[in-house]
This record gives C-alpha cells, sequence and structure tokens, in this order.
C-alpha cells in the first residue's frame, strides 16, 4: 500500500488503540481517529485523564488499527495541538446545554 492509501484506510476505520507507558507498566486504550492526513493522525484527549498525563511524561506511542482482517501499526511520537484554535473547532464540537 501506498502512504496515501494507508491514510484513507486509517480514515475509513476510526476505531484505533493506542499504548503509552506510565513508569514501566504498558497501558493500552481504544480510541476514536477525527482524521488521518498527509499532516498527521489525529484524535483528541482532556488534560484531565491519565492519558494526557502519559503522553506528557513519554509521547513515544504507537497506535493500531484493525479490521477487515488488515491490521496496520503506527509508532510515532506525540506532537500536542492545543495552541490551535481552528484545529480545535473542528475536532470538538460546541456543547449545548
Amino acid at each position: 500500500m501506498t502512504k496515501e492509501e494507508i491514510l484513507q484506510w486509517l480514515d475509513a476505520h476510526k476505531v484505533f488503540y493506542l499504548a503509552t507507558t506510565e513508569g514501566n507498566k504498558p497501558h493500552v486504550r481504544g480510541l476514536m481517529l477525527h482524521k488521518a492526513n498527509e499532516n498527521g493522525i489525529y484524535f483528541t484527549t482532556t488534560k484531565v485523564r491519565d492519558l494526557y498525563k502519559q503522553l506528557v511524561a513519554n509521547p513515544e506511542v504507537e497506535l493500531c488499527f484493525h479490521e477487515d482482517k488488515m491490521q496496520i501499526r503506527v509508532s510515532g511520537r506525540i506532537e500536542e495541538r492545543d495552541d490551535d484554535i481552528e484545529l480545535k473547532k473542528k475536532l470538538l464540537p460546541p456543547v449545548r446545554l
């Protein structure tokens, strides 16, 4: 598969598993993908979750997408984008009470 084909497959299969560490203990949890494109793989979390704290302490992660007898693993370094207001607006829909 080409990089473009992989990104399209990831973007079409939104559920993935993210592996982090805390100390010397691994942690894996399922998450939802926002989008995957040539600029990166986007998902959200909040600063109060253990996930966020683990990412700050060690930004090296692995993602695993699995569906339709296909598995794609992606290893890399998380890059926080909390300063990008336009991206936040796209990722987080407005809350109505």
